[in-house]
């Protein structure tokens, strides 16, 4: 079984980076979560598929390639309060 990671950044419209946002995962083209984990040994679920940024605004997760095939595409949607929600959609991390 191979891990991959799926990893991304918030920043705002002016490049300062969004810290404590929560990033949602999906599927490409729906709401239905993903199967996530917290590291790369992947044996922690992320809690319905949502993440929090750091202070960098990074974030990260894993996913087995026995849940979905290399060229499998996904939608992330990062929202706080205050900003303009942001979806990309049909996203291939691996």
């Amino acid at each position: 079984m191979a891990v991959f990671r799926l990893h991304g950044h918030c920043i705002d419209g002016n490049g300062t980076v969004i810290a404590g946002a929560t990033v949602s995962l999906f599927e490409a083209g729906t709401t239905t979560t993903i199967t996530c984990y917290e590291e790369i040994a992947a044996t922690t679920l992320v809690t319905d598929s949502e993440l929090t940024t750091d202070t960098a605004g990074d974030w990260e997760c894993f996913v087995k390639d026995s849940d979905y095939v290399s060229g499998t595409q996904f939608k992330s949607v990062a929202t706080k309060t205050r900003y303009i929600t942001k979806t990309q959609d049909y996203v291939t991390w691996y």
